[in-house]
């Protein structure tokens, strides 16, 4: 969705902390669906959250 552009992630930001601002259980997610190993519900869920706490805007 990214690369074609439905998608837009703006360049990642720092907290205070050297923290990413995406939560690592979003990237664990990212990878599990990588692999098989749950659900396109379950990525699209992380994928929503993103989105409603204005991380990744569409």
């Amino acid at each position: 969705m990214i690369k074609e552009g439905i998608i837009q992630v703006p360049l990642t930001e720092k907290q205070q902390d050297g923290e990413s601002v995406i939560p690592d259980w979003v990237k664990n997610n990212a990878g599990w669906w990588a692999e098989g190993l749950i659900s396109d519900m379950d990525f699209v869920l992380g994928i929503q959250w993103l989105i409603t706490n204005g991380i990744m805007k569409v």
